[in-house]
């Protein structure tokens, strides 16, 4: 099973604010996968790290076996839309 994206202890603080709290996540390669969770839960900021917007205080993203923030910058070949309410 190859991963496509491995997210290991994930945190990300804004000031004194933690929006994610070590998250670790993997996603399958060829597969559709959903974030869920309650208003204010960190599921927009979790997706801006994953897609190289904001830097996790803490952990790593690898992105297809490319560490984010260490072997790249953003993901290659990869887009969002990501909505504000």
């Amino acid at each position: 099973m190859e991963h496509a994206i491995v997210i290991q202890d994930v945190t990300k603080r804004f000031r004194e604010t933690v929006a994610v709290s070590h998250v670790t996540a993997c996603f399958e390669t060829g597969k559709i996968h959903g974030i869920i969770g309650r208003n204010g839960s960190g599921k927009t900021v979790l997706l801006k790290c994953i897609c190289g917007l904001i830097r996790p205080t803490s952990g790593s993203i690898v992105i297809s076996g490319k560490q984010l923030g260490k072997d790249i910058e953003m993901p290659e070949s990869f887009g969002a839309l990501i909505d504000n309410p």
